[in-house]
């Protein structure tokens, strides 16, 4: 028998990311949130997701990861083939065009990691590759 991956809530994924944030470790951020992303995306087609995973988060300080938390999750939904919840769709865009992990990054990188971005990121004026939401 198969052994399912353990999941990661969203109210527990924004509040790691929250303190990595506020120690100013934004890797440990990026890791986390891929980590759980990546496991509901990988999860067998099967399994059921438990509802107390997908409850939304409490808002937390920046609003950018606030923003690509909820999308990610909803990405993270659609990847499986289900219904994202409200609370992940009806998050607000960020306000400019925000590169996830690449402050400093060049218009020619930029704009290749934006011909690779998801639409449902796109549309949060949020820059990522699929690539990055899986795991190994």
């Amino acid at each position: 028998m198969k052994t399912e991956a353990r999941f990661i809530s969203a109210a527990d994924t924004a509040a790691t990311v929250e303190r990595a944030l506020e120690l100013g470790d934004e890797a440990a951020a990026i890791r986390h949130l891929t980590e759980a992303v990546s496991r509901l995306i990988q999860a067998s087609a099967d399994s059921k997701i438990p509802q107390a995973i997908l409850e939304a988060p409490d808002p937390i300080r920046d609003s950018r990861y606030e923003t690509l938390i909820a999308t990610a999750f909803a990405y993270a939904m659609s990847r499986r083939g289900e219904m994202p919840l409200a609370w992940m769709t009806d998050a607000k865009p960020v306000p400019t065009e925000w590169l996830w992990g690449g402050d400093g990054a060049s218009k020619p990188f930029r704009d290749f990691i934006r011909s690779h971005t998801p639409d449902i990121f796109r549309d949060k004026n949020i820059l990522t590759r699929e690539r990055d939401w899986t795991t190994l």
